[in-house]
């Protein structure tokens, strides 16, 4: 056997993995969801960056696999070995994503329409001044990057430790061992998974953003649409707080004008996709000038 580079080990234990079985729904969900998180690591890793929709390549598979291990009793345990050497960063790096979205359990947040209103009031008394789509490429591209890896990963373990939060599991827990460069181990139970699962799909807004585009879509019963990005030539949702806000864009639908507006992208676990992240409405704006709201 080839020298093992990194370990990943998952261990069911209580109600969830009695007589040392485990449903096949469990087992195929974790499975699955693992993988899918080695591989938002690896992509990350090897472009500096994982966007939406990001894709594996026929080459990227051997560098990502991990090896199933027959499983032991303890409850009911799973091994995983590599011996790829860059399977050490990939397993760092989704331990890092998870400390990530256990650090942002304890921060407290405004509710996206609450943080909607107070830009647009703060934009309409001047107090914050929009940017445009092409200078929010350039500010904290980086940074950007990494969180938004962050979130592609933790939404991958959430599903891992989903089955905890259904009722069929019981009183049950899931440790995860993740052993690379260095070694870490999380623990959750019903409790805890649910906490993740809030941080994971929190949704809050981010400053203000002038776009320019095409409508290409409205949804009145949802309050919501699909926007075309002239700069990046790439869809996007765009949400809205009320029927007077959906009112405000609907001329623009089915027309060869452009949609001046002022959004926020809209965050998730703290990150954004700038090409083609969601969209919160706030106003239109003349296209003459910028600096006025219609």
């Amino acid at each position: 056997m080839e020298k093992v580079v990194a370990t990943i080990q998952l261990h069911f234990d209580g109600d969830i993995a009695a007589g040392h079985q485990i449903p096949i729904r469990v087992l195929g969900q974790s499975l699955m969801h693992i993988q899918k998180a080695i591989d938002r690591a690896y992509l990350d890793i090897k472009y500096g960056g994982v966007w939406k929709n990001a894709r594996m390549k026929t080459e990227d598979y051997e560098m990502s696999e991990f090896i199933a291990q027959a499983p032991s009793e303890g409850g009911y345990i799973f091994d995983f070995f590599s011996s790829m050497n860059i399977s050490s960063n990939i397993v760092d790096r989704v331990s890092s994503a998870i400390n990530e979205a256990k650090l942002q359990a304890s921060i407290q947040v405004e509710l996206i329409k609450d943080q909607a209103r107070s830009f647009k009031e703060s934009i309409a008394n001047k107090l914050i001044m929009p940017i445009s789509y092409a200078e929010s490429l350039s500010i904290g591209n980086d940074d950007v990057k990494r969180v938004y890896g962050d979130r592609s990963i933790a939404k991958e373990i959430d599903q891992v430790i989903a089955p905890l939060r259904q009722d069929y599991s019981g009183d049950s827990n899931l440790i995860m061992l993740f052993a690379g460069e260095s070694s870490q181990k999380f623990e959750f139970n019903r409790v805890s998974s649910k906490k993740f699962h809030r941080v994971v799909s929190r949704r809050t807004l981010s400053k203000p953003i002038i776009y320019k585009g095409k409508l290409k879509a409205l949804d009145k019963l949802n309050l919501q649409g699909k926007f075309e990005n002239t700069e990046s030539n790439r869809i996007s949702f765009i949400y809205f707080e009320n029927e007077s806000d959906f009112l405000q864009a609907h001329p623009y639908l089915g027309t060869d004008s452009d949609m001046c507006f002022i959004g926020s992208p809209i965050l998730e676990f703290g990150s954004v996709e700038p090409n083609a992240g969601d969209i919160y409405f706030l106003n239109i704006v003349d296209t003459n000038n910028f600096n006025e709201v219609v």
